[in-house]
């Protein structure tokens, strides 16, 4: 690295940057963003030094499992996994399986195995729950509460629990053509933005609530997760607060790397969280919490002086337009395809 004079990021170990060029890390793959004539020579001396396969990139290719496709004169950038799916659904004989309309029935409650129920073959579904994950995380968020329910039976999985499964390979069949755009929505705001809700008590086991949220750079969804909270929360109120707080620390991470590599400024937009709860927003506010949430003010206090410092706004947004509802649990049909829509995910 040190002959294209590139530094490593803090926020981001597996990323080193210079003025003209950045250069990402996986494993033991090597991804070089720069202008052509820069990522010329850069390939010319990777290729002297080092044995390496690889080409300067057209208008498609294909990186660690993700399809790229860009248009340079629309400005548009495209990225699916249609051919991993393909790969991960041959793998467990569901290329020929009739599609689905949603990942999961907003009516399975699944439950922890119990010695009465056939119990599946545990390597098996672990299989299958991480190519789930993968193709969650990387360019689906439309299935991430679904694979993150589905994971939390890995160690004791039974029959229903594989049925599920293949459910989300069945709807994963059925929606093979959508792609994630890396395109600006124009109805949100530049600089960083992120989308918190909550499900509360949806664990009905546990009765544990499920956080999610969305996070947008310059109006591009970037980061987005969904997940089981580590406690109890005794109002919709904590449980929104602690999506949240979860939020906030993913901003904050994603904020130190785009300053440190120099595509935000100290002229950018303060970081805003959305939420749909306007308890959660006025105690944040205000920083007062009443005799009902006295015992959330030092876990959440934080927020508050963010807030105060003005390094961190909070707004509320109606329900009706909180794209991150679907990172919290099961949606109907209608519902889901309008939570798909504001992701942002099309045909293409």
């Amino acid at each position: 690295m040190d002959t294209f004079q590139l530094q490593q990021a803090v926020s981001a170990p597996g990323l080193f940057y210079s003025d003209n060029m950045l250069v990402d890390l996986y494993v033991d793959d090597i991804k070089i963003v720069a202008e052509k004539m820069v990522l010329q020579n850069a390939v010319k001396i990777m290729e002297e030094r080092f044995s390496t396969k690889g080409d300067i990139c057209g208008d498609e290719f294909t990186y660690v499992g993700v399809s790229i496709r860009r248009n340079q004169k629309l400005r548009q950038i495209y990225i699916d996994q249609s051919g991993y799916i393909r790969k991960v659904l041959a793998k467990f004989d569901m290329l020929s399986c009739r599609g689905r309309a949603m990942p999961i029935e907003p009516s399975i409650k699944l439950r922890t195995c119990t010695e009465e129920e056939e119990a599946f073959n545990t390597t098996r579904y672990r299989e299958a729950i991480g190519c789930l994950l993968y193709i969650a995380l990387s360019s689906r968020p439309d299935i991430t509460y679904t694979v993150g329910v589905l994971g939390r039976f890995s160690a004791n999985p039974s029959i229903e629990h594989w049925t599920a499964v293949k459910h989300v390979l069945r709807y994963l069949k059925a929606t093979l053509g959508l792609s994630l755009p890396l395109i600006g929505q124009a109805t949100l705001q530049n600089g960083l933005l992120a989308f918190a809700d909550a499900d509360f008590a949806g664990d009905p086991v546990a009765s544990k609530s499920t956080s999610g949220y969305a996070i947008y750079a310059d109006r591009i969804l970037v980061l987005w997760k969904s997940k089981k909270q580590g406690l109890v929360a005794q109002s919709t109120m904590e449980a929104e607060l602690v999506s949240a707080a979860e939020a906030w620390k993913n901003l904050q991470w994603f904020n130190s790397v785009l300053h440190e590599i120099g595509h935000f400024t100290a002229k950018t937009a303060t970081p805003t969280i959305l939420n749909d709860n306007q308890s959660c927003i006025q105690v944040l506010n205000s920083g007062n919490f009443s005799s009902n949430s006295r015992h959330m003010r030092l876990r959440f206090h934080h927020l508050v002086d963010c807030i105060a410092r003005e390094s961190l706004n909070i707004r509320h947004i109606p329900t009706v337009e909180m794209c991150a509802d679907g990172l919290t649990k099961a949606l109907g049909g209608v519902k889901h395809r309008e939570f798909v829509r504001m992701m942002g995910l099309d045909y293409v």
